[in-house]
């Protein structure tokens, strides 16, 4: 079996690219995360109950 393709520098592109997009996704995921724990505290009667700046 020829293995030299996972060694050669396409195969690093292909892998740099996954690794960028997986980091992009979990990052959107946080801050949808982030948004949405925000929306739940101002859903709250009285709002939230301090603001940090």
């Amino acid at each position: 079996m020829e293995l030299s393709f996972y060694k050669s520098f396409i195969a690093e592109e292909i892998r740099d690219e996954g690794r960028a997009e997986g980091e992009m996704r979990r990052a959107a995921k946080d801050v949808l995360t982030v948004l949405a724990g925000r929306q739940r505290r101002s859903d709250r009667p009285g709002g939230p109950r301090h603001r940090r700046t």
